[in-house]
């Protein structure tokens, strides 16, 4: 079988799918090699560094918009989520200076260093820990370890594990 794009024949099927197995693979064994690390991987631990927010007063970006604190061109965390009909919170107000807030539209890490913000399902207890290879990693309310970018436990009994992450993209603008 060939691919066609209007009249013309393209690559066979088969070779399409041989290239993107061949480009996507060797990511899937990054990642997993990733996940099943050694405890000898390179671990900063400065757990004082960062103080975590828990259910910080009216965290919603849109409440704060209206009151003049948030700008229309303040970067933020959005979500769409059934319970809440989604939402944003601000990087520079609420994620900037503790990078973890426990909140219950979720659970948030930022992480300038690595470039990235996470949102996961709601959840409390988890506080800055330090850094692992450069990824900042949480210490959770049971006292295991966790990566805030792949949301996996590193460190503890549930290591392996996954907490549900909540898709999310980082924005500019609040329009009201």
């Amino acid at each position: 079988m060939w691919l066609e794009f209007g009249n013309e024949k393209t690559l066979p099927k088969t070779s399409v799918c041989l290239l993107l197995a061949y480009l996507i693979l060797p990511l899937n064994n990054a990642c997993r090699a990733n996940e099943n690390a050694s405890e000898q991987d390179r671990i900063i631990v400065k757990p004082d560094l960062f103080k975590s927010l828990t259910e910080p007063p009216c965290l919603y970006c849109s409440t704060q918009h209206c009151k003049g604190l948030i700008e229309g061109n303040d970067r933020v965390i959005a979500w769409i989520r059934g319970a809440y009909n989604g939402g944003a919170v601000s990087l520079r107000h609420f994620l900037a200076g503790p990078r973890v807030v426990n909140d219950t539209y979720g659970l948030f890490f930022y992480d300038p260093d690595g470039g990235y913000v996470a949102g996961y399902k709601k959840d409390y207890g988890y506080r800055f820990y330090g850094w692992r290879n450069g990824v900042m990693i949480v210490k959770g309310p049971d006292g295991y370890v966790w990566s805030t970018l792949s949301g996996v436990c590193i460190k503890g009994p549930k290591k392996g594990e996954h907490v549900t992450r909540v898709p999310s993209l980082v924005t500019i603008g609040i329009t009201g």
